[in-house]
């Protein structure tokens, strides 16, 4: 019996021992979750930081080269046209030479134009994401020789500002994306509003990229992307196949 009660409390020592050690290694466990919590929203609050100041030094980028750079060459555009009249018939070499240098001058304008437009159109502003889209994706099919088809509901309205910025940029790097990768010639963007959430598609008829693959062939783009929608509280889900590829944004936006 003495041999029995020694063993009994040897083993209650042993067992409380063990439990200390549990109850330590489970605050330590407590603590490290705690703090990776800590880490992971403050980096969410700076990865938010980042993309409001990169979408304000857009703004002003574009403000800058549309008020200033723009009306600059316009104006040197008119003086070419001064010289050009006060140059003698005769000069044929220098008429020749100023006009193409207004030309020079009137692509130049145009380019800046579409720069300025791309970095932040003012009428996303003025006129909501339904119009952006439209004027953004004629101007896109212009330049890249892709047909973009719009398909929208009737009366899709406005969204917060920070939606319709979201969404335009993910737009934006989706159009990128199948003009350097997908090999497509035509896309098409959906976009749905219902009473509480928002729903954007942008897909292509181009060339599949597989799960695995897909960080390494489109870059960076697909996580700016990803970000951008979770900081507004939506999904971000890529779908591809033998039909091609297709990015889908789900938006909860409340009634």
């Amino acid at each position: 019996m003495t041999q029995l009660g020694r063993a009994r409390n040897e083993l209650e020592v042993a067992v409380a021992e063990r439990t200390a050690d549990l109850n330590r290694a489970n605050e330590d466990l407590k603590l490290e979750i705690a703090e990776r919590t800590r880490a992971e929203e403050t980096l969410q609050r700076l990865s938010g930081d980042l993309l409001r100041s990169q979408d304000q030094e857009r703004r002003r980028i574009a403000r800058d080269l549309h008020d200033a750079t723009a009306q600059n060459l316009a104006s040197l555009k008119l003086a070419l046209g001064q010289i050009d009249l006060s140059v003698s018939p005769s000069s044929v070499a220098t008429h020749q030479l100023i006009s193409e240098s207004q030309l020079l001058v009137e692509q130049s304008i145009q380019e800046l134009r579409t720069l300025s437009y791309v970095l932040h159109p003012p009428m996303l502003d003025e006129s909501g994401l339904e119009a952006a889209i439209r004027h953004y994706i004629e101007g896109f099919a212009r330049r890249s020789g892709i047909r973009v088809d719009l398909e929208s509901s009737t009366s899709f309205g406005r969204l917060k500002p920070e939606f319709e910025l979201a969404l335009f940029r993910v737009i934006q790097e989706s159009l990128t994306n199948i003009q350097r990768h997908s090999g497509a010639i035509q896309a098409k963007i959906r976009l749905e509003r219902e009473t509480d959430e928002v729903i954007l598609e942008i897909s292509d008829m181009g060339n599949a990229i597989s799960a695995v693959a897909l960080p390494f062939e489109i870059g960076v783009g697909i996580s700016s992307m990803q970000e951008r929608v979770r900081q507004i509280g939506g999904l971000l889900a890529i779908e591809s196949g033998g039909l091609g590829t297709k990015i889908r944004v789900t938006l909860p936006t409340g009634s």
